[in-house]
């Protein structure tokens, strides 16, 4: 059985995080630019602070600069 690759678009802005072949199935995520826009909200966190410190949650690995596309 072969491996099914998806493509990968931001649920936030719908940006291109990964390119699928035509006809793909689509996942989303969300893309490096709207997580940075999320920890630097201070209307989100309710101490004014960042919400991407340990005290929060963990992000996962990015991905490597230049993956996604705005």
């Amino acid at each position: 059985m072969t491996a099914r690759t998806f493509a990968v678009i931001c649920a936030w802005c719908k940006a291109t995080i990964r390119a699928g072949a035509p006809g793909a199935p689509v996942t989303h995520s969300i893309c490096p630019s709207c997580a940075d826009w999320t920890c630097r909200n201070p209307h989100i966190a309710p101490d004014g602070q960042s919400v991407c410190g340990d005290d929060y949650f963990v992000l996962p690995p990015r991905p490597e600069a230049g993956t996604a596309k705005h």
